[in-house]
This record gives structure tokens, C-alpha cells and sequence, in this order.
């Protein structure tokens, strides 16, 4: 939807009339206490700020202009403001006039609540009633309610930043500005000292506008795509996504070919049931989500860190979750206490816990994690993965299990404490059906180029959100927010067992989703170390290695393998061709090009490969542009990623962390005296690369070690 502006006003006094459109459609949101009108206006609202650093040493953010935009189905106005008194005004004339209230509601779309809602949270009352206000954590809102004025969280729903929201979903773009040196900016300088007498360009103006226009054009779409079809307002894409698999659950329970394993016309609540029997107690699903869920593998060879002169092939697997989703098996009945025998490896879902004596590991890859082994004596670790120890215990699904008989050795028996097992099964089709809708669209507009539409980024979207429905955990204390006392949280949290009793998905599903990727790779990686091939570095779904002919047929071998399992599973349409399947990175495929990249890594999350005069860079914490900064070249660049670490500045990091100030403060601010009731500042800070010594010496060891017996490092 693109809106045609009708009018822009400059609001410097507090006017009577501000020419509201008009509300011509309404949607009933809820039930009984819950329920409320909501109007079919379509608003969005920021405040632009300027940053000052004191003598001291202190960062404040003073908030100089504002805009808001409020748009119907005929029209679209956008107010914009100076100060706080007139855009407080502003606030209770919009109130007025469309009647808000506990029983009538106006949402108003918001980037970055976060943001905001500290400048705003100060100078209203908000509502505190239990559906009023809802938090992730502290100073982490999504929603806050203002005499029924619902200000929401928008990057909540769609992820990135505004800019690529806007490219996603709305005509209206953000507008990129040119400053003296050619230097293009999405941003307005946050840097420059500003007040509300601070003159401002038309184009800085046009700049403010077009922001709030593309919030409106966003509220616009999700009325029209969710909300009115839905009757909700969702809080984050995975809400949008969850609602899916309940209709779908919805519709099956009613069809009377459903195979969900139920009777013929078995109810929602009969499914409800016989999921709340697959759910864990509370303190296992505590105990679990800490020590058995790994999420995905992500580690780097000490061997080859920091390596000079490393040549690399890059593979990934296409849509790795996806891949699990439809063709592994997960737990399809209640865990019950069993007795351990190898044989149930093979047949049972199991977890497993499980103590070893004596741990070495058998290759210079290590695979598990310190912060998942509960106990661990006399250990020595690799960049957090355990070497070797005297004795730990684990939490091991079976894949796991099998994994790490792979890549360890031990002496004597496992000493198998406790073990519970579950029946195999597919996941059920409401779940599966949801996945494959969304990942056949998606492949279909990506076959006809047509990457770069709404469609298709909601397609993919849906298709990343699926897994992470699946390993989504239940939140049981409440984060509220009181107008005296500021943030905190609820003392009464939320009964676990009535929570459980809500689920459609089990925390087991997820679990297995992640066990069964890691198990895959990790096999991978082993076939390749045990056939000679040197490995780098394995990211989840991804595995950097040496260019070699054995390598390839391998990955041949895989994709062939994993194209039987689609064609058994009956994953047979030409949407599903590549699904499972080992891709190449740095491929052109338009040429058949496959380049060879100069790679080099510094552990877990901590890589930089570069090829065609170009670098790119993974390091946690760094942006992904600054790796730029550390040389002039990818020749510099390359040779300065070393395992001593660099420095950048402020200047350079482009990294940026928040300052926030709960109480007020005042500044003499382009010769005005500014003041805020409380605040956040954003400001720039440096970026270091470290490598503790722990670390560093063993890569020294291990290399010095095998440096005889590979004459190539």
C-alpha cells in the first residue's frame, strides 16, 4: 500500500484542530475482559536525537524533532514536532478525537521500541492493566498502552533494520543522504549538536517523513495480511508463524482423512491433550534446555589458526533445519525411564546420561561444549571444546551419543546413570505442511528471479521461523514495566503446567531438529578427517576445507544419498530439488566459476575469506564492513587477522552500544538548555580482537606438535 501524503504540518503551538483523518473500518480484537475495538488507522511514530558526550565522560541523547503519521484508507498526515510540551499536546487531541479508551484502541507502529519507549516512558502514565504492556526484558518492550493509544514494536515483526523493512514490505523507501564528502547516510548525524530552535534542511525534513511513512505503509499491511483475518495483533514474526500451525491444526482436526494419529475428527483440545502427555515436567525442561540442547556446531581446527596462505572450498547445506524437519525422525510418545543397550541407539529416541573415564580426543577437532558438561574433572579445553579430562558426564540424545564415539576415545564402559526412551515418528503434518507451503514459494520466486519481493521475503521468513517456533521456550516470568517503581518483574510467575497444557509444539521436536543437523555435519566432518582431507572450520551448516578431488566426491556421495532420502519421504516436487544438499559458496553460477578463496579464522565465529579483491568477514561483535579498517588490501587485511589481535577505534569499529539514564538530565545543547526525563544515547565504541593466552598457546602446541608431520604448515 503506498499512501499519497496529504498533508504535512509543522506543529510549532498547540493547535485544536489537527485534521485527523477520518475512521471508516474497525477490528474486534478478543474476548470478554480482553477484548477492545481496534481502529483501522494506520500510525507510526520516531524521535530524532543528538548525542553529548559531558566532560565527565557521560553519554546523553536529547530528543529534537519528532514525527508522526497517521493514515486512513483515503489519506495519510504526518505531524511534525519540536518540542515535548507541543507533541504531548499532540497525543491527547489524537486520544480525544478518536474516543480512545480501555474499550477502543490506536496502534501506533514503532521501529525500535527500545529506543523510544526510554525517552517516552517517563513523561506518560501508561496503562497497568495486565494486557497493557509487554516486555522481553528489561528496557525491551514491544508493547505499551496510553489511554489506549497501543504504541508496538514494528523490527519485532519482520527483523533487520527499517531500511530493509521498507525495502521488504513498503513503496515508500528510507532516504539516503550525501554528506560534504560524498559519504552516502540512512541515518541523520546523531553526532552534530542539536536543539529544537536547530534549524533543519527540507531534505533532513523529507528524511523524517519518509520513516514514519513507511511505518504507516507496514501497519497497513499487517492489518490487511494478520490482523483483521486473525483477529490478534501479533508481537513477533514467530506469533504470525505459531497462529499458522494452529490453523493448520485446526483444519486437519476437521478433515476426515487426517492422519495426525487421532481418531477421525479428533477435537483441537483431544490434541492438546495428547501433546500435553509428550511434554516434559518443569524441572526437566529446565534440566534439558541446559545441558541437552547444543543448537548447532560451530568451531574452528586449532591446526590451521591462524594459518597464512590457506586455500578454500566452502560448502553449505541448503536449508539445514528444513532438511532435518522433513526427513529425520523426533520423539512421538512420552519419555519413560529404560534401561541403557546400544541396540536402542538405532530404534529409540533416547536421552541419555552418561558418565566417561579417562576422555581423549581422537583428532584435533573437538566437538563438546564446556558449558553443557555438568561435570567435568581435570579438563583441558580448546577454545571452550573439551580436550581431554579424567571424567565427565553429558546429556546425550542418541545422535549425540554416536557423535561423540566417534570423535573420542575413553576407557572402560559408559557408565550410563540414567536413560529415558521414546518412540520414533515423523513430525506431524500440521507442521510440516506449514514448512513445505512457504519453502516451495519461496523456491518458486527465487527460480524466477524474483528474490527482491514482499513475497519472497515472507516466504523465507516463514520457512527460518519454523525452527524457531519449534525452540522457542516458555516464558514464565513476566517483565512489566510501573510508573512509580520503573522496570521489574512480576512476583507471581506463570503456572508452568497450565502453560504446557497451551502447546501444539514440544520442546523435543526442536531438540531433535538441532541433534539431528549436528549429527549430520559431524559425520560429514569425520568422513572427510578420516579420508585424509583437511577441515578448517564447520559453522552449523557450512564446512570450510582444503580444495581437493576426495573432498568432492564425498560431497557427491552425500547428495546423492540425501536425494534418496527426499524421493522415500515423497519430497518429490522440483521445489524440493536442492533441499539437504552440500551447495558451494563463492560460486558464480551464471559462469560455473567455483573460486578458490584465501581463508583464514581465529576460532569459533572468528573467520575472514577473501577472493576477487574482495574480503568478507565473520567476527562476532565486529560489523561485518570494518574488517576493512585493518588493512588497505586483502593482502594487509589477511596478514593482519593474526592470532595477537587488533584494535580498531570508535571511528573505525562502527560498532555501537547504548547508554541509558533512568532519571532526569539536562545539557546546554547548541546554546539551549536541553532536558529529559530519562533517555538512551547511542554512541560508537571500539572494537578489539582478542585471543586469550589459554587459547594461543595451544594453537602453538598443537601446530609445533604437528608441524613435522605436514610439511604444508
Amino acid at each position: 500500500m503506498q499512501f499519497e501524503i496529504q498533508n504535512t504540518y509543522n506543529i510549532d503551538r498547540e493547535y485544536k484542530d489537527y485534521h485527523f483523518p477520518e475512521v471508516y473500518r474497525t477490528v474486534k480484537i478478543g474476548r470478554g475482559d480482553k477484548g477492545y475495538t481496534l481502529l483501522r488507522i494506520y500510525a507510526g511514530f520516531d524521535i530524532e536525537t543528538t548525542n553529548i558526550t559531558t566532560p565527565e565522560g557521560k553519554h546523553y541523547a536529547f530528543a529534537y524533532h519528532f514525527q508522526f503519521s497517521v493514515a486512513s484508507d483515503k489519506r495519510l498526515n504526518v505531524y511534525l514536532f519540536r518540542r515535548w510540551s507541543v507533541f504531548l499536546h499532540f497525543l491527547e487531541a489524537l486520544i480525544d478525537f478518536y474516543q480512545l479508551g480501555r474499550e477502543r484502541h490506536m496502534i501506533v507502529g514503532i521501529a525500535n521500541m527500545s529506543f523510544e519507549f526510554q525517552f517516552l516512558r517517563r513523561r506518560l502514565q501508561w496503562d497497568q492493566d495486565a494486557y497493557a504492556f509487554f516486555a522481553k526484558e528489561k528496557y525491551q518492550p514491544l508493547k505499551a498502552t496510553y489511554k489506549g493509544l497501543e504504541f508496538r514494536e514494528v523490527l519485532s515483526l519482520t527483523g533487520g533494520s527499517l531500511a530493509q523493512l521498507a525495502k521488504d514490505y513498503c513503496t515508500t523507501q528510507k532516504l539516503v543522504t550525501t554528506d560534504e564528502n560524498g559519504v552516502k547516510h540512512s541515518d541523520l548525524d546523531y553526532s552534530k549538536e542539536r536543539s529544537w530552535l536547530t534549524p533543519m534542511t527540507d531534505l533532513e525534513r523529507q528524511y523524517c517523513i519518509n520513516d514514519v511513512v513507511i511505518l504507516s505503509e507496514y501497519m497497513y499491511w499487517l492489518f490487511d495480511s494478520y490482523i483483521a483475518r486473525n483477529r490478534k495483533v501479533p508481537m513477533t514474526f514467530t506469533g504470525i508463524l505459531h497462529q499458522e500451525f494452529k490453523d493448520e491444526l485446526k483444519r486437519l482436526c476437521t478433515d476426515r482423512d487426517n492422519k495426525l494419529g487421532l481418531p477421525h475428527g479428533a477435537s483441537m483440545d483431544e490434541w492438546k491433550a495428547y501433546l500435553y502427555t509428550l511434554q516434559p515436567d518443569q524441572q526437566f525442561y529446565e534440566l534439558l534446555f541446559k545441558y541437552l540442547f547444543r543448537g548447532g556446531y560451530v568451531h574452528g581446527n586449532a591446526l590451521f589458526a591462524a594459518i597464512n596462505g590457506l586455500k578454500a572450498h566452502m560448502r553449505d547445506v541448503t536449508s539445514s533445519y528444513p532438511t532435518e524437519m522433513n526427513l529425520s525422525y523426533y520423539p512421538g510418545s512420552a519419555f519413560k525411564p529404560c534401561e541403557f543397550t546400544r541396540d536402542k541407539l538405532y530404534s529409540k529416541c533416547l536421552i541419555i546420561q552418561v558418565g566417561f573415564d579417562f576422555i581423549r580426543a581422537k583428532t584435533t577437532h573437538t566437538i563438546e561444549s564446556k558449558n553443557k558438561i555438568p561435570v567435568c574433572y581435570n579438563g583441558e579445553f580448546d577454545n571452550g571444546r573439551l580436550i581431554c579430562c579424567d571424567y565427565a558426564e553429558f546429556y546425550f540424545t542418541e545422535m549425540d551419543f554416536q557423535i561423540f564415539e566417534l570423535f573420542y576415545q575413553y576407557e572402560g564402559e559408559p557408565q550410563v546413570l540414567e536413560c529415558w526412551e521414546a518412540k520414533r515418528a515423523v513430525l506431524p503434518k500440521y507442521v510440516l505442511n506449514v514448512l513445505n507451503r512457504h519453502y516451495a514459494i519461496k523456491e518458486k520466486l527465487k527460480r524466477n528471479g524474483l528474490q527482491d519481493t514482499q513475497e519472497y521475503t515472507i516466504s523465507k521468513q516463514r520457512v527460518n521461523t519454523c525452527y524457531g517456533d519449534l525452540v522457542k521456550r516458555m516464558r514464565l516470568i513476566k517483565v512489566i514495566y510501573d510508573n512509580v517503581a520503573g522496570w521489574g518483574e512480576d512476583d507471581n510467575p506463570q503456572d508452568y503446567d497450565k502453560e504446557a497444557k497451551k502447546n501444539i509444539l514440544t520442546p523435543y521436536w526442536g531438540m531433535w531438529v538441532t541433534s539431528s543437523a549436528r549429527f549430520h555435519i559431524l559425520k560429514m566432518l569425520y568422513r572427510l578427517t578420516m579420508a585424509g582431507v583437511k577441515c578448517y572450520y564447520i559453522d552449523t551448516d557450512s564446512i570450510k576445507y582444503e580444495p581437493c578431488h576426495k573432498a568432492e566426491r564425498i560431497f557427491k556421495q552425500y547428495n546423492t544419498w540425501i536425494y534418496r532420502r527426499k524421493k522415500h519421504r515423497n519430497l518429490r516436487s522440483d521445489y524440493f530439488r536442492t533441499l539437504g544438499e552440500y551447495d558451494k559458496e563463492a560460486y558464480d553460477k551464471k559462469t560455473g566459476v567455483w573460486h578458490i578463496v584465501d581463508f583464514k579464522m581465529l576460532g569459533a565465529k572468528r573467520y575472514i575469506y577473501a577472493y576477487e579483491g574482495h574480503v568478507y568477514a565473520t567476527v562476532a561483535g565486529m560489523p561485518k564492513a570494518s574488517i576493512n579498517q585493518i588493512g588497505r588490501t586483502p593482502e594487509e587485511i589477511l596478514a593482519s587477522f593474526d592470532k595477537m589481535g587488533f584494535h580498531l577505534t570508535p571511528e573505525q569499529s562502527g560498532k555501537l552500544t547504548a547508554a541509558y539514564t533512568d532519571t532526569e538530565y539536562s545539557y546546554i545543547v547548541d546554546g539551549l538548555t536541553m532536558t529529559e526525563l530519562s533517555g538512551v544515547a547511542l554512541y560508537e565504541i571500539p572494537f578489539s580482537l582478542t585471543v586469550k593466552e589459554d587459547y594461543r598457546q595451544h594453537i602453538e602446541d598443537i601446530q609445533k606438535i604437528l608441524h613435522k608431520e605436514d610439511t604444508s604448515l
